[in-house]
């Protein structure tokens, strides 16, 4: 049966989902979508009620190109894009940048800088949330200068999301828990 079922944007690939105070979040390449339960469906109506919360088709500025950076700590989302780190909880009108994250992620996503995500690299760079201590890990792999891919994560961000603070740290991880990683792709992350 396809009673209840609700098409997101044509040619739009889900990247990933995460679960946050009541609703199914649906990240897709070039949007957000949250997906309630209706309460009051009746036979005809739809279980399932999404809606567009974000989008940006044309740069894809603050969507989710790391797919498995999505973490949520159960009052925000928090992911990264091609250009910064972004967070996203349902009080806002549209995820967000603050400022303490874009000043201490800006050796990752710097052209430039030694310790920058290689960008070919989408599936191994993942992210973790631990609520003891309330931070926020993100694990990837550094760009060589020989200009070839090494997928292996050498490097780790993390946030501190109570005192809004982070550092990096020389190690990196291939896995918070347990994951089969592919990591054959060569092309750049979209």
């Amino acid at each position: 049966s396809i009673a209840g079922w609700k098409d997101l944007d044509y040619g739009d690939e889900i990247l990933n989902m995460a679960e946050m105070m009541g609703g199914l979040y649906i990240f897709t390449a070039r949007a957000i979508w949250r997906g309630t339960v209706n309460s009051g469906a009746s036979g005809n109506e739809p279980a399932l009620v999404f809606q567009k919360i974000y989008a940006e088709p044309k740069n894809q500025a603050g969507c989710l190109v790391y797919a498995n950076t999505l973490v949520t700590t159960g009052r925000e989302l928090v992911w990264w894009s091609s250009e910064s780190i972004w967070m996203f909880n349902p009080y806002l009108v549209a995820p967000e940048t603050p400022e303490w994250m874009l000043k201490g992620s800006g050796a990752v996503f710097s052209p430039t800088n030694i310790d920058r995500v290689e960008s070919r690299c989408c599936e191994t760079v993942m992210g973790e949330y631990r609520p003891l201590t309330k931070e926020i890990r993100f694990s990837y792999p550094i760009a060589t200068a020989a200009n070839e891919a090494v997928c292996v994560n050498r490097r780790e961000l993390v946030l501190n999301m109570e005192y809004r603070t982070m550092h990096l740290t020389d190690q990196g991880f291939s896995a918070y828990c347990n994951f089969r990683q592919t990591g054959d792709r060569t092309e750049e992350c979209s």
